[in-house]
């Protein structure tokens, strides 16, 4: 929108995030790993940053990774803890690339496992949201 190019950049890290890995409620994704997008953002007054908005403010606060407020001339953290490599990929291939990762990454019953995960987190997520920080 603000005419910088910008380039998708996927890394791997933890499915649960490691302040909630002790919460039994998501004990099936703890050993999971999920594939992870940011953003590579080629800015002409700092050059590349690394740009990562996954949290808002409400989830910061209570101890997820991230950077808020943000300077505009330095890197972001990203919101997981990354435990591999970064791939950057072309935008029109993202979707895929994503997928293939997690083809990878997944054996037998663990996509299940995953999308269970995430619902029990965006749960959390969400009553966390409607608290005040």
């Amino acid at each position: 929108m603000l005419g910088v190019p910008c380039e998708p950049l996927l890394v791997t890290a933890l499915l649960v995030p490691p302040p909630l890995a002790d919460e039994g409620r998501f004990s099936e994704g703890t050993r999971l790993l999920e594939v992870h997008e940011c953003l590579t953002a080629l800015t002409p007054w700092a050059g590349p940053l690394l740009i990562d908005v996954t949290w808002d403010p409400a989830l910061l606060a209570r101890g997820l990774p991230g950077t808020f407020p943000w300077d505009g001339t330095s890197d972001m953290r990203v919101a997981v803890l990354a435990t591999g490599p970064g791939w950057a990929v072309p935008l029109p291939k993202l979707r895929a690339a994503k997928e293939s990762l997690r083809s990878r990454l997944y054996g037998p019953g663990d996509r299940a496992a995953r999308e269970r995960v995430l619902a029990k987190l965006a749960t959390l997520f969400a009553s966390w949201r409607a608290q005040p920080i």
